[in-house]
């Protein structure tokens, strides 16, 4: 309903003419355009063309939100902060009722585990905007408006959030956008301001140091199977020998939770566990430090992972590298011109096959990596493509020390390479409104 009555105003502006002319005078919009041609030209070497033509008009979005927003001749600062301010209220709002849903009705409404806490939108996705969030709020904080500690508790408020949702995407945006603004207000002061610079090393270096300690592994051997069975249906419905809300077997479930609490693998330890204990594991908990709220528990769940990649199904961080490789590979049958976007699904699956994949039928998805995607759609010219709209736009933001472009780049930037945002309808309009309404906004202030 956004695009069609931002699409009537257009064709209703009675200067479609001169609008149009603009708007091809317009870098960032020939950018988007150019790009969005090349998804038109990529059926031209694609022979599932029914999945092409649904790409194509999935990524009309690439230059129908543009148009609605930079034709426009009568952007103010004063329109575009009342547009941000209107974002920061839809978005507490919402990140209230997640977690308000989430942490008070987990069971009547279902909610599996962390990730089902975004009721609107993926969890990914929200997450992100979160991060956005903590950047518009930073921005409006600088002269200190009659709102400040209302924006402060916002800003506290999407600190919270991030931590809790253990949305990796997210505490990335979050962290960048902080750490942006905390830069630019210390660049006055060059011992803090170098200081600083190093901080995401030394961040980075603890991480792989955590990620890489060893971890314990129950023995199932010794585990005395028959008792736990007959233990267990006594304390749940749910099969021993079936699957857990996560899709894994639950009596492997049961293994590793017991063993994460101290307790022997027979009936003695299936008897000590709580009623809340019985629930984790039937949700697909197998340890009971991935029951812990926030960062912690999600930092755990790599680390396991990244340790046992023998199968990497419903494991986020094992399944997404598994994704990576399989589209890595899938390049490298044709690097230079792709495969066009409309065989983009039927070549990734080929490869699968090829590569006797250990990931299920159902989680043999897209590379989930929007460099990959488009090298593998449209062939070098497709990465390149995509590159230089960011490039260009970060450029721009950095020569004009914009700090909400700037930092809005970076997390595109970044992001990308763990999400084919690209590849939803919400993801794109996402990245290209903002896109759009950001580079409106450099031309409008030189704030800092």
């Amino acid at each position: 309903m956004g695009l069609l009555i931002g699409g009537i105003s257009f064709f209703t502006s009675g200067e479609v003419i001169s609008s149009t002319k603009r708007l091809f005078k317009n870098p960032y919009f020939q950018l988007l355009f150019g790009f969005y041609t090349l998804h038109l030209l990529g059926l031209l070497w694609s022979e599932n063309l029914a999945y092409g033509w649904n790409d194509v008009r999935q990524k009309s979005s690439l230059v129908i939100i543009p148009i609605i927003v930079l034709h426009r001749n009568d952007w103010s600062q004063i329109k575009i902060n009342r547009l941000l301010y209107l974002f920061l209220a839809a978005l507490g709002i919402s990140s209230l009722v997640n977690f308000t849903a989430f942490y008070f009705f987990r069971e009547e409404l279902n909610l599996v585990d962390i990730r089902s806490m975004s009721l609107f939108e993926s969890h990914i996705r929200f997450g992100i905007l979160i991060g956005l969030g903590t950047g518009v709020a930073l921005y409006f904080i600088k002269g200190k408006p009659k709102n400040f500690y209302l924006l402060i508790s916002l800003i506290s408020w999407f600190g919270f959030y991030s931590y809790y949702s253990q949305v990796l995407s997210g505490i990335i945006s979050f962290i960048i956008f902080l750490f942006i603004y905390t830069l630019i207000q210390l660049r006055p002061y060059r011992v803090w301001f170098y200081s600083l610079l190093i901080l995401p090393g030394l961040i980075t270096f603890a991480l792989i140091y955590y990620l890489q300690l060893p971890l314990t592994h129950p023995n199932p051997e010794t585990a005395a199977q028959s008792e736990m069975e007959s233990t267990w249906k006594i304390k749940s419905d749910v099969p021993y020998n079936g699957l857990d809300a996560k899709k894994q077997q639950l009596k492997n479930t049961l293994i590793r939770y017991l063993h994460s609490k101290s307790l022997p693998l027979n009936s003695e330890g299936v008897n000590k566990l709580s009623d809340q204990d019985i629930k984790n594991i039937e949700t697909g908990y197998a340890d009971i430090r991935e029951t812990q709220s926030g960062i912690p528990a999600r930092l755990f769940a790599m680390r396991f992972e990244l340790q046992n990649p023998q199968d990497p199904n419903a494991h986020p961080l094992t399944e997404r590298i598994e994704l990576w490789s399989n589209a890595w590979y899938t390049i490298q049958k044709s690097p230079i011109g792709g495969v066009g976007n409309g065989d983009v699904k039927d070549a990734l699956q080929a490869s699968y096959i090829e590569r006797d994949s250990k990931l299920t039928q159902e989680r043999r998805l897209n590379a989930h990596q929007s460099y990959l995607t488009f090298w593998l759609s449209f062939g070098i010219i497709g990465l390149l493509s995509f590159l230089w709209i960011q490039g260009y736009f970060l450029k721009q933001a950095f020569n004009k020390s914009h700090f909400l472009a700037l930092s809005f780049g970076l997390v595109a930037l970044i992001t990308f390479l763990f999400e084919d945002t690209l590849e939803t309808q919400a993801g794109i309009t996402f990245f290209v409104f903002f896109y759009s309404l950001f580079s409106v906004h450099m031309d409008k202030t030189q704030l800092k």
